[in-house]
């Protein structure tokens, strides 16, 4: 309303207000007396970009428009980073001039400057003195930065921003979408779009006509000294101008109804800007969960334009129809391809996903169209949405339900989703889901079962059958977050078909040196290139100066590159040397490690601020002076037009890169390969390339064969790792210089080595790879990938990493030069390369990768959608509603405790072992544990909190209630010969905190028994058979019930490990272990199967305790986290058993 009034127009109307005059007013309201606070422009990059678009729909030159008008506007410009700042701010405020002071976020908050930012109205912060009085009354000071109002907090320092007020300039959507159909009309139907720049040319040159006859006539009565009615030359110079206004009101009023026949025309380009400007959103986004990240509308801008030209087809003629929906669809799919390609190499993987993600997203609104309620619970939760309550959908159970069925409903749900369908279904598509849920929960089961099925098929229930897709992925969400990163592929594989690295050929990623060094081509300018952040698994399995080195060989002129490493100390003297000649060469300068150096020098600083600010003006213009650019601010020297400055740094330290590079640079990542057969094709080039920079004498088919096997163990191991602990036990820093030492061993080995095989895997288990592994499980790991890779498999292996070698096929007579593409197509042509069989493990590990990958997408999607961000550790994601009830916590806390107690009166009887032998005492201690803990959680949770409400998060959650339950219920029977959940005298391993001790306890117990020293005796293991069911004890040793077999299957006929494609654990039967003196004991168990397995392998298999189910923790495969080994014959053979990582679990 304010607005409305301010600007002179009806309320309904402001919205019609051009931005261009609402700035216009806001900054005027800063000039005057009343204003405390120079403003600062925000992202005024963008308002230059919307005001040279503008110039170019009415017929204005482009060209250094934008300069002008700043110039035009502001009477002195001077830019934060020049030394004489402070002289001329102060000379415009004594002549009393509108002065801009251009990038904020390069200047120092010296007090000097601090003083000039205070108004003499506004107040002054502590420790300033009070500015003197301005000499000329209309002086006025404006700041601007090309950064968003996102990094201001970031980039500009604290005591700048407190002396300012912050003005937004970046554009609305509908502003961006103008830019986008301007660039898509330009690109695809330029005879359209001349004809649309002519019209409105031609109107507002009527327009001004129009303002100029009414300015005339007005100035005429204001100038005249004679009564109107008395002036003869009034009356007929008004009839003159209302005949010349009525002439041009008519033909504005024709070439308005012109532009009404070019709408029909524009509407589909409206709908496909409309699409790019979701895409710029979206990129915007993502660009929230890193301080790293920006993306200019600029060069957006640029990289649509560059897909626009990329067309195989001719312009659209401009005939007065329509355009067909065919060519809007092949623009649509080139446009988000490629700029889906073009931007990958500026994100970490994560980052990409959620991208995909977004990006397919605004693909079904731009298709299909959903509400903006359904848009939002998608993409930002129900939980942070007020969604309107429908009356008629109960909160309670419906009437039609009974409270049984209801608590069947709630069962069979994951228990963390329950408030959130209940929210779900106040959304009118989804009215009635919680009476469907009830009535037809065996339908609703089968179609939420995971891999079966995602967004792709429709529900099967006919009361929502009417879901669209991105419904039913709102539908999936809810009800099974841990599945959103399938669903996110399926949404990917709808919208945008096959992949993007499929789709754009060619496409830049840290992989293909290549294809990134065509990207370079087309971007000027300094380059910042980012590592992982300091995360546990944050790494790169590529070393970023290695990789340059690479893409400058790819140069036309293969880049000399030059490398200057920080340490806490900016180096001044060496950097401004390389630096000249790096300026006059042409060659690449790179600053490594920059976010160990504590601060840059001035004087390099200014140095490069100037050399950065000559050099993009000069590299559009540097062919007629045979590459050399003259500097005139540097002076009189020139940049050659192939000099380039690279900076290296982690994510986590932003800033650690000047303030002026950071603006104008082109940022890219230095992450690993993304899947399998990027990590072969980037690892089988670095073979062939350090193969073709030897001496090419010594290379034959028989030595190069173990160089390209070599490359397939170096990429199976590193994408092993992205499966993380679910996979082995630690994350390992393996990069592409073990590739190229084993590579180099393999060499040396080939010609004076009897068994150069052997020696090459030795070599690659235990030095070059194994030598970064301390863990001996993950060492076994390596042993057997290592085996599998470089050695011919046996016919019987079946899936594994050793099927990756039959892409090597090497002709008597080959060539180097075409053995990479051939290598490369054939690498493409494998089938299933995201199947983990395919790099050794077991399958059951896809449905946990897709979890794992689920808790990332949920956490980064959330954070994407907070103005400001915020990046969050996946390990401190924990569902609220997994957590209990304070009381209810309290309570249950509270009669386990008394339950606990009440064993004083309970007759203590030893299961199995004499009163006071050594596994009474374990028993008796592990309850004594137990007491402990529960006594200490109700302590702490009957603490009085502080200035907050009691919580459980940081305690226990249900799983942990559970667990601690469930292990008095089972230490109770056991010390008490309780019956128990499971076979009757048996034990679980989980019950116990030292499972470990118990083992040992089992030692004791026979070395006390038979009078033999503890080092003589050993444990032995035999599975029963599963008809086995003891109702006693067994003569020696105990059973061990609860064991799950993961990544094999346990063959009940023949006794042995066998293959399996199930993703579910395989039930064990009763394991007897017993304590036996070495060479005696002979005892043969209870129902024994026949002893016809001899001659099958033993895979000594380990034995681990379950973790917390919904705990923050992966699974810990690590040495030190295996209670035993437990040998178990097996038909498959042990170095597959070790790829697969084929374990016992004790469950509770």
């Amino acid at each position: 309303m304010a607005l409305a009034r301010a600007v002179g127009v009806d309320q309904r109307l402001v919205l019609g207000v051009p931005p261009r005059l609402v700035l216009k007013l806001l900054l005027w309201g800063y000039r005057g007396p009343w204003a405390q606070h120079w403003p600062l422009l925000a992202d005024a990059q963008q308002h230059e970009e919307m005001s040279a678009q503008a110039m170019l729909l009415t017929g204005q030159l482009p060209g250094d428009d934008t300069t002008a008008q700043r110039e035009g506007e502001y009477e002195l410009v001077v830019s934060a980073d020049d030394p004489d700042l402070l002289d001329k701010v102060r000379q415009g405020a004594e002549k009393g001039l509108r002065v801009l002071v251009t990038h904020v976020e390069r200047a120092v908050p010296s007090p000097e400057f601090l003083e000039v930012l205070v108004r003499p109205a506004g107040s002054r912060s502590p420790g300033l003195r009070r500015p003197v009085q301005t000499a000329h009354p209309e002086f006025c000071l404006f700041l601007s930065t090309p950064l968003p109002v996102r990094l201001i907090l970031n980039e500009i320092h604290p005591s700048i921003l407190s002396e300012v007020r912050v003005i937004d300039l970046s554009l609305s959507s509908t502003e961006v979408q103008e830019l986008m159909l301007t660039e898509l009309v330009q690109s695809e139907c330029l005879e359209l779009w001349v004809q649309q720049c002519l019209v409105n040319t031609d109107k507002k040159a009527l327009q001004d006509k129009l303002c100029q006859e009414e300015v005339s006539l007005m100035e005429y009565i204001l100038q005249s000294f004679t009564p109107l009615l008395q002036d003869p030359e009034f009356l007929p110079r008004v009839s003159a101008c209302q005949t010349a206004c009525q002439k041009l009101q008519a033909e504005i009023m024709e070439l308005s109804m012109e532009l009404e026949r070019h709408k029909p025309l524009l509407a589909d380009f409206h709908r496909v800007a409309g699409l790019a400007t979701a895409l710029y959103q979206a990129l915007q986004e993502v660009a929230r969960l890193s301080p790293f990240y920006l993306f200019p509308l600029r060069n957006f801008l640029f990289a649509v334009r560059g897909t626009l030209v990329l067309k195989g087809r001719p312009d659209v003629t401009f005939s007065g129809e329509v355009v067909t929906a065919a060519v809007m669809a092949e623009i649509t799919h080139r446009m988000v391809s490629h700029l889906l390609a073009q931007y990958r190499p500026c994100l970490f993987q994560s980052h990409a996903t959620l991208l995909r993600l977004l990006v397919s997203v605004a693909l079904f609104l731009h298709n299909e169209g959903c509400s903006e309620v359904e848009r939002l619970a998608f993409l930002r939760g129900l939980g942070e949405m007020d969604l309107p309550v429908d009356a008629s959908t109960p909160a309670s159970p419906p009437p039609s339900t009974s409270p049984s069925q209801h608590h069947v409903l709630l069962g069979w749900m994951p228990p963390h989703t329950h408030t959130e369908v209940l929210r779900l279904q106040n959304i009118p598509a989804f009215k009635g889901l919680l009476s469907s849920l009830a009535t037809s929960p065996s339908q609703w089961q089968e179609y939420l079962r995971f891999p079966s099925s995602t967004v792709v098929g429709p529900v099967p229930c006919h009361s929502h059958s009417h879901l669209s897709m991105l419904q039913r992925a709102l539908l999936w969400k809810t009800m099974l977050p841990h599945s959103l990163a399938a669903v996110a592929e399926d949404l990917a594989a709808c919208h945008l078909g096959q992949p993007v690295q499929s789709a754009v050929t060619g496409a830049p990623h840290t992989g293909s040196p290549e294809a990134l060094s065509r990207f370079l081509n087309k971007h000027d300018g300094p380059v910042i290139v980012t590592l992982p952040g300091p995360s546990r698994d944050g790494w790169a399995s590529i070393q970023p100066l290695h990789w340059l080195k690479q893409v400058s060989q790819y140069q036309a002129d293969k880049r000399e590159v030059k490398v200057i490493s920080f340490g806490a100390k900016c180096q001044k003297e060496a950097i401004l040397s390389a630096l000249k000649i790096a300026v006059h060469d042409g060659h690449w300068l790179v600053f490594n490690n920059c976010h160990l150096l504590e601060q840059w020098d001035e004087e390099v600083m200014c140095q490069l601020n100037q050399l950065i600010s000559c050099a993009a003006k000069g590299h559009q213009t540097d062919v007629e002076t045979e590459g050399l650019i003259p500097v005139g601010l540097c002076a009189g020297s020139r940049v050659h037009s192939r000099f380039r400055l690279w900076f290296i740094t982690r994510g986590y330290t932003p800033l650690s890169i000047p303030a002026s590079m950071r603006v104008c640079a082109l940022r890219l990542v230095c992450d690993s390969p993304w899947d399998v057969k990027e990590e072969l094709c980037s690892s089988l080039r670095q073979v062939v390339s350090v193969t073709l920079s030897a001496p090419s004498s010594g290379v034959t088919a028989c030595t190069m064969e173990p160089m390209l096997r070599a490359a397939i163990l170096h990429s199976v191991l590193l994408q092993r790792q992205a499966y993380k602990y679910l996979g082995q036990g630690n994350i390992y820093h393996w990069t592409q210089e073990d590739l190229l030492a084993l590579v180099d061993a393999q060499v040396r080995i080939a010609k004076v080595c009897g068994d150069p095989t052997g020696a090459l895997e030795y070599i690659a288990a235990n030095l070059v790879y194994g030598g970064h592994v301390a863990d001996l499980a993950d060492l076994e790991a390596v042993e057997s990938v290592s085996r599998a890779c470089l050695r011919a498999a046996p016919p019987l292996w079946g899936s594994g990493p050793h099927t990756l070698s039959d892409i090597i096929h090497i002709p008597g007579r080959f060539d180097l030069s075409g053995l990479l593409q051939s290598l490369e197509q054939r690498v493409q042509a494998l089938a299933n390369t995201s199947d983990p069989l395919v790099l050794g493990f077991s399958a059951g590990l896809a449905g946990e990768l897709v979890k794992v990958h689920s808790r990332t997408l949920n956490t980064l999607l959330q954070d994407s959608q907070k103005p400001f961000g915020r990046v969050r550790s996946t390990n401190e994601l924990t569902h609220p509603a997994l957590l209990p009830d304070f009381n209810q916590a309290r309570d249950r806390l509270l009669a386990l405790k008394e339950s606990l107690g009440r064993m004083d009166d309970i007759r203590v009887v030893s299961v199995g072992a004499p009163s006071l032998g050594p596994l009474h005492n374990f028993l008796q201690a592990e309850w004594d544990g137990l007491v402990d803990v529960v006594s200490s959680l109700h302590s702490e949770l009957n603490q009085p909190m502080r200035n907050s409400k009691p919580t459980v998060s940081s305690l226990l959650n249900v799983s942990s209630l559970f667990r601690l339950e469930r292990r008095a219920e089972l230490l109770k029977a056991y010390l008490c010969d309780e019956a128990t959940s499971g076979p009757s005298n048996a034990y679980r391993l989980s019950a116990f905190s030292n499972a470990r001790g118990f083992l040992g306890a089992l030692i004791r117990e026979a070395a006390h028994a038979k009078q033999r020293d503890i080092s003589n005796v050993s444990l032995h293991f035999q599975v029963l058979s599963a008809a086995t069911s003891p109702a006693s004890l067994p003569l020696s040793g105990v059973y061990l019930c609860g064991l799950e077999l993961r990544g094999a299957l346990w063959d009940t006929r023949l006794g042995a490990l066998q293959d399996t494609l199930s993703p579910q654990p395989c039930i064990l039967p009763l394991l007897w272990v017993r304590a036996r003196v070495r060479n005696t004991d002979t005892v043969r168990a209870p129902d024994s199967p026949p002893c016809n397995t001899s001659s099958l392998p033993l895979y000594h298999c380990p034995l681990y305790l379950d973790g917390e189910h919904g705990d923050r923790r992966y699974w810990e495969l690590a040495e030190n986290n295996i209670i035993a080994r437990v040998p178990l014959v097996a038909k498959l053979d042990p170095v597959l058993c070790t790829l697969r990582r084929v374990r016992l679990v004790s469950t509770l």
